[in-house]
């Protein structure tokens, strides 16, 4: 394979790893998303291959046709996510090799809550030739979906816990000779909480978290959990809690709570997701896992 079409690849995986192609995400969710949450949670634990029949039986449950299953994964295929496999000698897709990587490192974000000390900051200095303009795109994309603040053109701030996955993922999508790193520390701190403000669009972020908690809160509002199909209903919940909320930790920096405004409303959004995820993962899983057996007998 070319190294070119590889990192395009890796790009694509990114991207869809963590579920943020636009650069403000809606709360619903496209079916290679909801694709992507089951092979992302189900896939990996049995050899990445999961049997189409599994999958369209799962997808179901989700509100997708048959039609729309196949139509998405040929798709996939495409774009380089999903490889063909087989699984008992039943027709199945795996993960691209090239999401391995991607989806370790977004485990650490979408299922760790973190906020930072704020003493030390990390820098990324991009210079990009005017006649490669386009990988000034790519570079930006990228760093706005891991939550990258803007000092000013061509100037990148990330708390210092975050910049080294900042490195990889520009390393994994072949940029990151674009880029130089730094770690640092701001001195007129008294500044600090206004200049926050200024590297990032906080209050658009609010308006995410808020959506999210909007969209969520009457799903463990009206929860029942009892009942012949209780798997089944939690794995209807659980699969689009996670593929709305994945998105969101990698757009946020993780400030430290004394930059944040006292009603911030990622830490209720981060209390309704580590809730419901606490009441939906297992069932969920043990419901998936059942399928997935029984689509193999």
């Amino acid at each position: 394979m070319a190294a070119g079409s590889r990192t395009e690849r890796a790009g694509t995986a990114q991207a869809a790893a963590v579920g943020t192609a636009p650069a403000r995400p809606s709360t619903g969710a496209r079916h290679h998303h909801l694709i992507i949450s089951v092979f992302g949670l189900y896939g990996r634990e049995r050899d990445g291959a999961l049997p189409i029949s599994a999958l369209i039986t799962l997808m179901g449950d989700l509100g997708v046709t048959p039609g729309g299953v196949r139509s998405s994964i040929s798709r996939m295929k495409k774009r380089g996510l999903l490889d063909s496999a087989t699984r008992d000698g039943a027709a199945a897709y795996r993960l691209s090799p090239d999401l391995e990587a991607v989806f370790d490192e977004g485990d650490e974000r979408i299922f760790a809550h973190r906020r930072g000390p704020g003493d030390t900051w990390g820098l990324i200095a991009v210079t990009v030739p005017e006649v490669e303009r386009a990988k000034r795109h790519q570079i930006r994309s990228t760093l706005t979906r891991l939550g990258c603040g803007t000092v000013m053109p061509g100037l990148w701030i990330v708390p210092e816990d975050v910049v080294e996955h900042a490195r990889r993922q520009l390393a994994r999508v072949g940029l990151d000779g674009y880029a130089d790193f730094f770690s640092a520390r701001y001195i007129a701190e008294d500044l600090l909480p206004e200049k926050v403000e200024q590297w990032w669009d906080l209050e658009a972020l609010a308006e995410m978290y808020t959506e999210f908690v909007q969209r969520f809160e009457p799903v463990r509002d009206g929860r029942v959990d009892d009942g012949e199909d209780r798997g089944r209903r939690a794995f209807a919940d659980y699969i689009p809690l996670l593929t709305a909320w994945r998105r969101l930790p990698f757009m946020d920096p993780g400030l430290p709570q004394r930059f944040l405004p006292d009603d911030w409303a990622g830490l209720h959004a981060g209390r309704l997701f580590d809730e419901l995820h606490a009441m939906l993962a297992t069932p969920a899983s043990d419901y998936a896992t059942g399928i997935i057996r029984d689509s193999l007998a």
